[in-house]
C-alpha cells in the first residue's frame, strides 16, 4: 500500500511536487477560511451578545418604567381611597349633625308646644280663679243686702217683750256670771 512512498522525502513517489504544493495551498486556504469563519463567527457572536445585552438593558428600563407607573397608580389609588373614606366619614358626620339638628328642632317644637299648652292652662286657671272671685264677690255683696231685710236673715230678731218673757224679767236666778 505504501510502496510508492519515498522514504527520504517522506512523500508519495507517484505524486508530483506541484500536486503537493496545490494540496498545501488548498490546505492553507482551508485553514484561512476556517480562521475567517472563526473570526466572523466570533464577530457575529459578539454582535449577538451586544444585541442581547442591549435588548436586556432596554427591557430592564422598560420594566423599571412600568413598575414606576404601577407604583404611581397604586399611590394614586390609595390617595383616592383615603379621600373617598374621608368624604364618606364627612357625609356620615353631616348626616348625624342633620339628624341631631332635626331631633333638636323637633324637641324645641315639642317643648314650645308644651310651653304653649302650659301657658294656656295657666291662663284658663287664672280666668277660672278670677271668675270664682267675681262670683264670691257678688255673693258677698248680696249677703249684707239680704241681712238688712231684703232677703232671708242670718239671725233672728227678737222684740224686747220676747226677751223679758224669756228671761223672767231679767231675774237674778237666771243670770250667768
Amino acid at each position: 500500500m505504501y510502496d510508492d512512498l519515498d522514504t527520504a522525502s517522506g512523500r508519495l513517489s507517484g505524486v508530483s511536487d506541484s500536486d503537493t504544493r496545490s494540496f498545501a495551498s488548498s490546505m492553507s486556504s482551508q485553514t484561512n477560511s476556517i480562521d475567517d469563519y472563526s473570526f466572523s463567527s466570533q464577530s457575529r457572536l459578539s454582535d449577538c451578545t451586544d444585541d442581547v445585552e442591549f435588548e436586556m438593558r432596554r427591557l430592564k428600563q422598560e420594566l423599571k418604567q412600568t413598575m414606576d407607573m404601577y407604583s404611581s397608580a397604586c399611590k394614586e389609588a390609595m390617595t383616592a381611597k383615603q379621600r373617598a373614606m374621608e368624604l364618606q366619614r364627612w357625609k356620615a358626620e353631616e348626616q348625624k349633625r342633620s339628624e341631631d339638628s332635626q331631633t333638636v328642632d323637633a324637641s324645641a317644637i315639642q317643648f314650645m308646644e308644651m310651653e304653649q299648652d302650659r301657658i294656656r292652662a295657666e291662663a284658663l286657671e287664672k280666668i277660672a280663679v278670677l271668675e270664682a272671685q267675681k262670683r264670691m264677690t257678688q255673693v258677698e255683696r248680696r249677703k249684707p243686702s239680704e241681712s238688712f231685710g231684703h232677703g232671708p236673715a242670718m239671725y233672728r230678731r227678737y222684740t224686747i217683750e220676747e226677751i223679758e218673757e224669756a228671761t223672767n224679767m231679767f231675774s237674778d236666778s237666771l243670770k250667768i256670771g
